[in-house]
């Protein structure tokens, strides 16, 4: 299927515009294909979803399913509800709004579930920080807000400026599928839900969408 490359169904053109830019990437190509540069992905040729590899490494190394070792080690323990599911080449978790707040506020509470750590602070303070050098607005899982320039899902292109412009700065964020997002502002001590059909139907979109400041833009209204 040629359209899994995400530039070659954008019904972008695909003449270069830029000549200076383009020869340059002409020369990196040539020198890695007669080995001036070593093989860092060791072989591969396929991409695979990371969290979707990350669970297959949990469930072998504790020697039980992944739904298990999740609903045992924080499902159940904060009550929430819900599955993963396949769907295609990703695992999706079913659940509801209040299990997604949940969540939300254990992690806002650096992983604590009223007196019992339920996950390591020093794990969520990595994971809700910069954790490499390529996107800046990228954490182990989570979208940060307030950083000078940010990356998107299937494209190599930086931008400029704050992910969210109109959310707080200190904003962290689980930008789902179809508009599932989960917002923690520690600075307001506000956690926001938000779960339904997508936004935009005739652009459904993995990871930001124009929802997001729409939506900040809203709730700026209400509570500053």
């Amino acid at each position: 299927n040629q359209c899994q490359f995400s530039w070659f169904c954008d019904g972008r053109s695909d003449e270069p515009l830029d000549t200076k830019t383009w020869m340059e990437s002409l020369t990196v190509a040539r020198d890695v294909m007669d080995g001036f540069y070593g093989d860092i992905t060791e072989g591969a040729t396929h991409y695979h979803n990371v969290y979707v590899k990350m669970q297959d490494v949990v469930a072998q190394t504790s020697n039980q399913t992944w739904s298990t070792y999740f609903n045992t080690k924080l499902r159940d323990r904060i009550g929430m509800s819900g599955s993963w599911i396949p769907v295609g080449d990703l695992s999706v978790y079913w659940s509801n709004t209040r299990s997604m707040a949940r969540f939300g506020l254990m992690t806002y509470a650096k992983g604590k579930w009223e007196n019992t750590q339920i996950v390591p602070e020093a794990f969520l303070n990595e994971a809700t920080n910069t954790s490499q050098s390529i996107n800046l607005a990228y954490g182990y899982l989570w979208w940060l807000n307030g950083k000078p320039t940010f990356h998107l899902p299937q494209t190599q292109f930086e931008f400029s400026g704050s992910l969210i412009p109109n959310a707080p700065n200190d904003m962290y964020a689980a930008l789902g599928k179809n508009d599932q997002k989960i917002y923690v502002v520690p600075s307001k001590k506000l956690v926001v839900i938000r779960m339904g059909d997508v936004a935009n139907p005739e652009n459904p979109t993995f990871g930001l969408s124009g929802f997001d400041d729409e939506l900040w833009q809203k709730i700026n209204a209400l509570t500053n």
